[in-house]
This record gives C-alpha cells, sequence and structure tokens, in this order.
C-alpha cells in the first residue's frame, strides 16, 4: 500500500541546543547550524563546546561558580553574578570587561549550564549582520515554541560595528536573547550607549599567583586534568606563575606542555597494565618549564588608567551609562 504524495524520505527536525538536526536528505549548512550527528558530538545539550581531548584549559573550566577563581569580588552572596547563574528569574544581559584569561567565557558557559538554557557563541571578528539575525530569529522561535531563553555569547564584542551591535538592541530589549558580551577593550568607547544601558557591566581583575596556584593544585590532581599522575614542585609552579603573568588560560596551557613532556619521558610502572606508555607520579620540576612561553607576556599587566573601570555596579540601580 502507498500513500499519493508521501515523501520519498523520511524527514525529521529537532533543536539541539543553538542546532538543528536533519534526517533523510544530505544536510545542508545553514549560519544557524544545520548539522550531523557528527557535529552534534561535540557540544552538551545546551549547546555548550564538548569536544573529547580538549585542552587542559577547556577541561579544567569551572562547572559552578564556587570553582571560579579570582574573582572574588563578583561572588559575594546576591551579587549580580551569582544572581545572573542561579535565580530562575530572567536575568539581565551583561559585558564582562577583563583581560584575556579572567574566565570571562567561562562565566558565560556557567550561565547556560546552570540554568538549562540553549547556549549560541559567536565571535565577533567573524560573525556578519546576517549571521546575527538569523541567530536571534531562531532564539526568537525557540522562546515562543518551548519557552526555552537562549544565552548568545558574543566573543570580543568591541569588534562588532556600531550596525552589528544595532541589531542586537530589540533582542535585548525584550529579553529574547540574554546577552553576554566579552571584551577586553574600555566597553564606555566600544560599546554603543544603548547596548551599554540594557546591560549590567561586570569588570573581571587580573588572577592573583595564589588563585593561579590553587587552579595549577587542582588541575594536578582533578579527574579532568591529570588526576595526580604528575606533581607540581615549588620552583616550577613559581615559574609557571611568572610566565602567565595572571592569565588562567596561559598557566594551564604551560602546564599541559610541561606535564605531558614530562609523563612521555616517564616509564609506565609495572603494575599499570599493558600498554601503558605514561608514567604515573611524575614530578614536574623547575627544568620542564624552562623556555616555555605561550603568547606575549602581557596578561598580568594592568588595566591603563585612562581606561580604569568604574565602581562595580552592586546590583541595585541600573546598568552604567556610558560616559
Amino acid at each position: 500500500m502507498t500513500c499519493r504524495n508521501a515523501p520519498s524520505t523520511l524527514r525529521h527536525t529537532r533543536p539541539i541546543g543553538p542546532v538543528r538536526l536533519r534526517w533523510g536528505s544530505s544536510p545542508r549548512r545553514t549560519s544557524v547550524a544545520d548539522v550531523t550527528l557528527f557535529d552534534a558530538a561535540g557540544t552538551t545539550e545546551s549547546g555548550i563546546p564538548d569536544l573529547p581531548g580538549a585542552p587542559l584549559a577547556v577541561r579544567m573550566r569551572p562547572r559552578t561558580l564556587d570553582e571560579l577563581v579570582g574573582q572574588d569580588h563578583l561572588l559575594a552572596p546576591g551579587s549580580p553574578l551569582r544572581r545572573l547563574v542561579q535565580d530562575s528569574s530572567p536575568p539581565s544581559s551583561v559585558i564582562l570587561w577583563g583581560p584575556p584569561g579572567t574566565g570571562k567565557t567561562t562565566i558565560a558557559y556557567l550561565v547556560a549550564r546552570t540554568s538549562g538554557r540553549t547556549f549560541v557563541e559567536v565571535s565577533a571578528v567573524s560573525a556578519g549582520v546576517k549571521e546575527v539575525r538569523e541567530i536571534l530569529e531562531q532564539a526568537k522561535r525557540q522562546l515562543v515554541l518551548t519557552g526555552a531563553q537562549t544565552v548568545l555569547f558574543v566573543d570580543e564584542v568591541h569588534r562588532f560595528s556600531k550596525a552589528q551591535q544595532d541589531v542586537l538592541l530589540p533582542a535585548v530589549e525584550n529579553r529574547v536573547v540574554i546577552l553576554v558580551a566579552a571584551t577586553t577593550e574600555n566597553p564606555h568607547f566600544s560599546v554603543i550607549s544603548p547596548l551599554l544601558s540594557r546591560s549590567l557591566l561586570l569588570t573581571l581583575k587580573p588572577i592573583e599567583p595564589d588563585a593561579l596556584r590553587q587552579l595549577l593544585r587542582r588541575a594536578t590532581t582533578d579527574e579532568r586534568g591529570f588526576g595526580g599522575a604528575v606533581t607540581l614542585d615549588e620552583e616550577a609552579e613559581d615559574h609557571i606563575v611568572r610566565l602567565a603573568g595572571a592569565d588562567a588560560r596561559k598557566a594551564l596551557t604551560i602546564l599541559e606542555a610541561a606535564a605531558d613532556s614530562v609523563l612521555d619521558r616517564t616509564p609506565a610502572s609495572p603494575d599499570q597494565g599493558e600498554g601503558t606508555t605514561r608514567g604515573a607520579g611524575a614530578v614536574v620540576g623547575e627544568g620542564s618549564v624552562g623556555g616555555l612561553e605561550v603568547g606575549p607576556d602581557d596578561g598580568g599587566q594592568p588595566m591603563p588608567e585612562d581606561a580604569a573601570a568604574p565602581e562595580e555596579d552592586s546590583g541595585d540601580s541600573d546598568a552604567p551609562s556610558r560616559k
């Protein structure tokens, strides 16, 4: 028995975070991302990147606000950041301003992960007005059909043109999306006033040496990191902290390079089983770190005085306006 007008192939669409998965015909790419099963395997249900074999800095991203280091001034009970991540009420959009490696991307992931919202990430370097419009339309449809909100993370928002920032205004105003925008530039000069006035401005500080040490020790013992397979001696730890220059991502990248080098040179013990090529209990000393450098050593430099941040918003008043 056949059905007249029956489709020749089965075609079904269901939302998976910020992407759509299609069965039946060949995948068709759009800027909102129609993906295959293979592509979808690299994200969680919320759309947060979760790739196997990711760098140590990605694997060690904090899973809760309590794991976030170096930003204690933002973590007080009832602070805007805690309300953004933990409250069930619709949060305001935020602009995160701080040096590289201070946790801006991590905070965006926490907003999406802990609240169960859909996460969409775009880079201001490569995204155009058309792509941004498509993402906002997708977010609006999802909000109407399922009630699920979308967290739109815009990295390096200072690279967006005025026209691109203008496109975001209606969606931010009506909370079609929760905008989390990250920038290393003073937003009072790089973000348009209407967008700035509709958002909370949170300033992230360079990571202090003690907080970096806490992060390094966690990476050596945590199962997401080296799970106790390596030990970091004091001299090597101090050397990594100096090289990192208050940048958490840089510190973990240097640790990963040094630890991998030591593990590859350490013979496996007999009780580790056949086929094991990397030893356990290896010690990362200063000699393993010496000569390593990752990018320019400017992560710990303070912000220029003429770009000083305004007083931190307590959350009781409107977002700071543009000077």
